[in-house]
């Protein structure tokens, strides 16, 4: 029996798509219609599943058995008692899957993932009852589907819990978490909703919003979040012209994180800076604060006062232009995610370090090993991608033993130079007076051109402020929870060239 691997999302529950498994490709698109049954011991009733186009209504029915069970059509068992859903069965519901011929669930993970009150404190939301406890030799007693709704009760269940105690699951959460827990956490981030940008791209789609909607309207935070996922980049626009605009928009995200610079800061030309940023001259593409272990992940910056020459706002997409390194040589990207490189801080009495690979992928695609390999059909490799690190004013010395490492990784960074300060890649942006810029820090590479200072501190005057990943991915749940999620992408989308 082939392992099981889930593609779609929670809200993907519609269909299978055999790409291996071709003795069923005739029931591709087939649905079950049935009505409510029970099945138990006692009576051993059996669904009676009638195939049908998918756009037919009814009820789709799913079984399930243990060992102390009498095994319906498209079930089986391991000798352990786990439950298993054929190829059949599932095709019958429609549950999306890819190449493989069953789901099998254990009934320890079943009753584990109950969240009823005697389960789940309703005010706290805390489990109350550990996986331990569970017994090892828990068995399903009986099972009744009612459209989507599948009941279970228990034998020999959790010491304390009463007799006839249910465990209510919903068929798209038993298959949304039939995965491992890197897959789990990549498909509740972010990596599967991001499209790759050029300039031209994203001003076709950019996303502005404006300030009172943002600050009273969920809806249009909702959006503007998916927008920060989709791109990286979206802009708040008619701020207030106040130090509190941007912590009011930040705190509509979740908590500021504190750095040495304060929850909040200021972007000014002034004499003797200690940061590049505080200079009136041409600032390159970078990232923030790359000297600590846990970056930044939104960056704000509130325009209260702009330039009147110079001084524009340069992004570019790093996710884009690593992706375009995959296609020119995988050795690069290799030399890119492999290598660790040192960013420190050692100035005004602080001294920062910590060392990231330029590119970092996540556990799911280190798992897979798209670190090595990279499908370019599927364009696996960049959908697995959890951050870049780039910024060369604070990069420390090279800690590679060899000649032959240091022309490596001096090779792929100069490659990835040139694909991210190409003229196409890059989105300029005037800001004017009463625009708030959010971007992902840990995608967006983000640069100045030159402007005249005027009153060294008076002239071009840009409030900060910077959120951590956490804060971002809870508001968006709570909120896709609330209003819809967009549909869940397998692949990350590169738009043709």
């Amino acid at each position: 029996m082939k392992s099981f691997q889930v593609i779609g999302g929670p809200v993907c529950v519609n269909r299978i798509r055999l790409t291996r498994h071709t003795s069923l490709a005739g029931k591709r698109w087939q649905t079950a219609v049935a009505r409510p049954r029970t099945w138990n011991t006692a009576n051993q009733r059996r669904p009676q599943i009638h195939h049908s186009d998918p756009k037919t209504s009814g009820r789709r029915y799913l079984a399930a058995e243990s060992r102390n069970v009498a095994k319906p059509s498209g079930v089986t068992t391991t000798p352990e008692g786990s439950l298993v859903f054929d190829a059949d069965l599932l095709n019958s519901y429609g549950v999306l899957i890819e190449g493989h011929e069953a789901l099998t669930r254990d009934p320890l993970w079943l009753r584990d993932c109950c969240k009823c009150e005697a389960c789940v404190n309703q005010s706290s939301r805390q489990k109350q009852f550990e996986t331990t406890d569970i017994p090892e030799d828990i068995k399903v007693r009986d099972m009744e589907v009612i459209g989507d709704t599948i009941r279970f009760t228990w034998e020999n269940d959790v010491p304390g819990f009463a007799a006839d105690h249910e465990t209510v699951l919903q068929l798209r959460d038993i298959v949304s978490l039939a995965v491992d827990s890197n897959e789990f956490e990549y498909r509740n981030t972010h990596k599967g909703h991001h499209v790759f940008w050029k300039k031209d791209e994203l001003e076709a789609d950019l996303k502005v919003v404006d300030f009172d909607d943002y600050v009273n309207k969920e809806e249009a935070l909702l959006s503007t979040l998916q927008a920060l996922r989709k791109y990286g980049i979206a802009f708040v626009q008619n701020v207030p012209e106040s130090e509190q605009s941007v912590v009011d928009i930040a705190l509509r995200i979740g908590p500021l994180k504190n750095t040495f610079y304060g929850y909040t800061w200021d972007v000014r030309s002034v004499p003797d800076a200690k940061n590049v940023a505080y200079t009136h001259g041409h600032l390159g593409f970078h990232m923030d604060l790359l000297y600590m272990r846990q970056p930044p992940r939104l960056q704000l910056l509130h325009c209260v006062r702009s330039s009147a020459h110079g001084g524009a706002s340069l992004f570019t997409d790093s996710y884009r232009a690593v992706s375009d390194i995959c296609d020119v040589d995988q050795k690069y990207f290799k030399t890119l995610n492999s290598s660790r490189t040192l960013f420190e801080y050692h100035n005004d009495g602080h001294h920062y370090s910590h060392a990231h690979p330029i590119v970092r992928m996540s556990l799911r695609g280190r798992k897979r090993g798209y670190q090595s390999s990279f499908d370019r059909r599927e364009e696996r490799m960049p959908t697995a991608i959890a951050a870049v690190h780039y910024s060369p004013p604070f990069q420390g010395p090279l800690s590679y033993s060899t000649p032959a490492a240091v022309r490596g990784w001096y090779s792929a960074m100069k490659m990835l130079k040139a694909k991210i300060e190409q003229p196409d890649m890059i989105y300029q942006r005037q800001m004017k007076p009463g625009e708030c810029v959010i971007f992902d820090n840990q995608r967006v590479l983000h640069a100045r051109t030159a402007f005249v200072p005027g009153d060294a501190g008076k002239e071009r005057w840009l409030r900060g402020a910077y959120l951590d990943d956490d804060p971002w991915m809870s508001k968006l749940r709570v909120l896709e929870d609330k209003y819809g999620a967009e549909p869940f992408r397998e692949h990350a989308t590169k738009p043709a060239s």
